[in-house]
């Protein structure tokens, strides 16, 4: 079984144009945060915006 290498799908992805940059953003505040409403505060945005995005880019990835 091969693995996925996630990187390349998310290099792919953002000059594709595929993965706005926004979503990288917020995905990145998530996880620096390790909150979604922490996150969404920081950023100035709804929790729901936030994880509406993060949902986004992970059926974008697979």
């Amino acid at each position: 079984m091969r693995r996925t290498n996630h990187r390349n799908l998310v290099n792919v992805g953002i000059l594709s144009g595929r993965i706005p940059l926004i979503s990288l953003v917020q995905f990145i505040a998530v996880a620096e945060h390790l909150n979604f409403r922490h996150a969404a505060k920081a950023l100035g945005i709804s929790q729901s915006s936030v994880s509406a995005r993060v949902k986004a880019l992970e059926d974008n990835l697979g």
